[in-house]
């Protein structure tokens, strides 16, 4: 009498001592290894295996980017500091420039009220000096004259009337005269005095 026997079935498998052992076997006569085996089970796992390759390349592609945005920022920030300091100095300069233009000028126009304010003492002393002259002439020129008058009084004539531009009016004249050089002389004293505060 036969027994059928399965297709599968193997003779080691019915001597093995356990079932592990049968299974080893099995594992064995498939050419499987038993992490092979385990590595298979777990593909079956619904679960999604981790992917930190990918997030580690994401991860380091955004410090490389916010690396390279920070660098243009820093860059960009001493490109507007130079630009900056090249504005400051290139106005300091021009500052600069219009003080020395500024006091320039101011010193010119001084030294002409100076030379102005000279040449007008320089008039008014000699208009001094000849009033002076002139009224002591005068003096002179007077007692001359009364003498002269007294002369012909006494051979019984009668002088001549003094003439035009000569006597009392002809000295009114000549102090309105000193007098208006004077206040002029006062008011370019003043201008230069004021030009002098203003340039220093």
């Amino acid at each position: 009498m036969s027994v059928q026997r399965p297709k599968e079935y193997r003779p080691e498998l019915a001597n093995s001592d356990s079932p592990l052992s049968r299974d080893a076997t099995l594992r064995e006569s498939l050419g499987l290894s038993k992490e092979a085996a385990e590595a298979g089970a777990s593909d079956d796992d619904d679960t999604p295996p981790p992917v930190p390759h990918r997030r580690a390349s994401t991860a380091q592609a955004t410090a490389v980017a916010q690396r390279q945005v920070d660098s243009a920022v820093e860059a960009r920030v001493k490109e507007l500091e130079a630009e900056n300091a090249d504005y400051k100095k290139r106005l300091n300069d021009q500052v600069e420039t219009m003080k020395k233009l500024a006091n320039s000028r101011i010193s010119n126009v001084t030294k002409s009220f100076e030379e102005k304010l000279l040449q007008k003492d320089k008039v008014v002393e000699e208009l001094q000096l000849g009033r002076q002259s002139d009224v002591e002439q005068m003096v002179v020129l007077n007692s001359r004259i009364k003498a002269l008058e007294n002369q012909l009084i006494a051979l019984g004539q009668q002088p001549a009337a003094q003439r035009t531009g000569e006597g009392p009016d002809m000295d009114a004249r000549i102090a309105q005269e000193l007098d208006r050089l004077r206040r002029e002389n006062a008011e370019l004293r003043g201008e230069t005095a004021g030009l002098r505060r203003a340039a220093a």
